[in-house]
């Protein structure tokens, strides 16, 4: 996919909490990744869900989960056993890619038995963007 205008990342995490290790999320690093990006005019969302209702979050979950189901990614187990996500956007923070109103990558998520984390998804499209090549959100 590549970014064009309408193209935008969100990004939830919850400020009060620490993130699981296995999350990997260097918050400092992700922010500032992001600030890069909207730099480059990239549509940048910045959700802190400190406070947020279970089914809010929910929502935004399970959209994530349908992007998954016809992507070359998988979610599943990442932010929680099941359908029910009970980490996403807390203990596990998450970074929506959007294009054309779809979500077209969720990061993290796993590839081929790798965890692939937001910070090695936003360094791998800033590099992308900085080699000005074709630039693929994933």
């Amino acid at each position: 996919m590549k970014i064009e205008t309408g193209t935008r990342l969100e990004l939830y995490y919850d400020s009060t909490i620490e993130p699981f290790k296995m999350a990997r999320f260097d918050r400092q690093k992700v922010l500032e990744i992001l600030g890069d990006m909207r730099r480059i005019r990239i549509n940048v969302q910045i959700f802190d869900t400190a406070g947020w209702e279970t089914g809010m979050l929910r929502d935004v979950y399970l959209r994530a989960c349908s992007s998954a189901i016809g992507g070359k990614f998988r979610i599943k187990g990442i932010f929680g056993a099941g359908r029910n996500g009970r980490y996403f956007g807390r203990q596990v923070p998450a970074l929506l890619c959007i294009e054309g109103g779809k979500i077209a990558c969720v990061f993290p998520h796993e590839e081929n038995g790798k965890m692939i984390t937001i910070e090695e998804g936003l360094r791998s499209l800033s590099l992308k963007l900085s080699r000005g090549g074709t630039i693929v959100v994933w």
